[in-house]
């Protein structure tokens, strides 16, 4: 049995909507970084139920995007699908990486809403 990454990504558009921190913008970075390792981890258990592991070449995070990115099936609705997939987890990955990393920047409730809305495309995609 395997973990059910919808879970995580509930839990992050639960801290999203109580907001019971002091500080909305550690609300933000928070609910980004937990809504894109709900995206990450489903749709790399997509890549590895549909065999399509890319080369490696730098990490896991960068390996999954490539592999969904580069994926070159006979069904052209299915690669596109892959395609749109693989995109939209490089945008919320590199938009995590801004919220844990970058202190010089200010993250919004718009940002913390898209990435929400983008993790939730990608996992319904996975299904």
């Amino acid at each position: 049995m395997s973990y059910d990454w919808t879970l995580f990504h509930k839990f992050a558009y639960d801290i999203y909507k109580n907001q019971t921190f002091g500080d909305k913008e550690t609300v933000y970075r928070v609910v980004i970084s937990r809504a894109y390792y709900a995206a990450f981890h489903a749709a790399k258990e997509f890549v590895e139920q549909n065999n399509l592991k890319a080369s490696v070449k730098r990490n896991s995070h960068e390996d999954v995007v490539d592999s969904l990115i580069s994926a070159n099936k006979s069904d052209l609705s299915f690669t596109n699908k892959c395609h749109t997939m693989g995109n939209r987890l490089d945008r919320i990955r590199r938009d995590r990486i801004l919220a844990d990393y970058n202190e010089k920047i200010q993250i919004s409730d718009k940002e913390a809403r898209e990435a929400l809305s983008i993790a939730r495309k990608i996992i319904a995609e996975t299904v």
